[in-house]
């Protein structure tokens, strides 16, 4: 059997989304699997905490910035001693390698990039983002492998660091298990999904810029021109006020909800009519997955990076270019319009498991071993 190893991963902080889901996965599975393992953040234990498999062993760090973490950092390093630190996000997979470094790169240090970082940088959210790609160009190569979501993330990091890209492995997300197939199956007593006829699109995601809802309104504004239709965005975030505006300018306060954060969103996804993905950029886009999971269908825009590549070149849900309010209009109006097979999405849907997607993080932390011996079968 093969031996047990110690694995660390490592986040700035665990609050409620996409990377820090992907990770408490990993981490649970990869104890599932027999390993030792730790999760490591810089600042407090967050919302998902909860999630965590309780042999995992949480690490909080107590520094408020990711960019004050290092020394901290590279001391429990030196005296955990793990086999192999798996990170994420640009902070933190820079600082990763900075402890790589100090530590006289003793530590196999993979990190992980899951945005298109000139996208990333071009959007400015944080005073740090111009100078990414230069630190990405410098730092990067250093790290023993990287891992990319998509092929277009890859794309992208060649761009910015041929010699990083050169170390590069793409992964897509590991989304679909028995818990997501359990949880789109409870019950849902939202009356705008039981007992109406009215076709429902839903959208899931962050209220950010990047997510981009001001076009998915002004296009639901559009498609309401032409038939009956109502529409649910899930989620939370620093846009909120700016979207509760519009959807007053553009009167759709009687058809349209923004409902806030929902822990479990499968049961909205597998009832409504349609999922309406609006992003300018993504890295993955898991929530692709996780509705063709709930056997939605799919509409989305062509953005770099990821939809592209879940949905192979359209095959399984309509690409519309970036920011084209009357393409995205035209596309969310055909696709309620059509029949879909829910049962081949849901199909599709299982090419991106937790299974086959935790395997290959194996065999990138430990190239040459048989991670299936080490499953955990009780």
């Amino acid at each position: 059997m093969q031996r047990s190893r110690h694995i660390a991963l490592f986040l700035r902080y665990l609050p409620i989304g996409g990377i820090q889901r992907i990770f408490v996965r990993l981490a649970n599975e990869f104890v599932a699997r027999g390993h030792q393992v730790e999760l490591i953040v810089a600042k407090g234990k967050g919302a998902l905490a909860s999630e965590l498999d309780e042999r995992v062993k949480l690490v909080d760090l107590g520094h408020q910035r990711v960019w004050t973490v290092l020394p901290a950092l590279a001391k429990h390093l030196r005296e955990s001693n793990p086999d192999v630190l798996l990170s994420a996000e640009a902070p933190a997979n820079l600082v990763a390698i900075w402890a790589k470094i100090l530590l006289l790169g003793r530590l196999r240090v993979v990190i992980s990039v899951r945005s298109n970082m000139t996208q990333y940088a071009r959007g400015g959210e944080t005073w740090y983002a111009g100078i990414i790609p230069f630190l990405i160009n410098a730092c990067y190569p250093f790290a023993d492998r990287v891992i990319t979501v998509s092929r277009g993330v890859l794309e992208n990091l060649a761009e910015i660091s041929p010699k990083a890209a050169s170390k590069g492995v793409v992964i897509y997300n590991p989304v679909v298990d028995e818990s997501l197939k359990s949880k789109m199956s409870e019950p849902l007593e939202d009356p705008w999904f039981v007992g109406s006829d009215v076709p429902i699109i839903i959208s899931v995601g962050r209220l950010t810029l990047q997510k981009n809802y001001d076009l998915l309104l002004r296009a639901f504004a559009r498609l309401r021109k032409e038939r009956e239709a109502r529409l649910v965005i899930i989620g939370d975030g620093n846009q909120r006020a700016q979207l509760e505006a519009e959807v007053t300018r553009l009167g759709l306060q009687e058809c349209v909800l923004l409902p806030g954060f929902k822990p479990n969103p499968y049961p909205y996804m597998s009832r409504a009519a349609l999922f309406v993905m609006s992003s300018d950029y993504e890295g993955f886009g898991s929530v692709l997955v996780e509705a063709m999971a709930c056997g939605c269908p799919i509409v989305s825009t062509d953005c770099p990076s990821g939809p592209r590549e879940i949905l192979e070149d359209g095959r399984w849900g309509d690409l519309v270019p970036v920011r084209d309010e009357e393409a995205l209009a035209h596309a969310m109006e055909r696709a309620l319009t059509r029949k879909h097979d829910r049962n081949a999405l849901r199909a599709r849907a299982s090419d991106f498991s937790v299974a086959t997607g935790v395997e290959r993080y194996l065999n990138v932390l430990f190239p040459g071993a048989d991670h299936r011996s080490n499953l955990n079968t009780e």
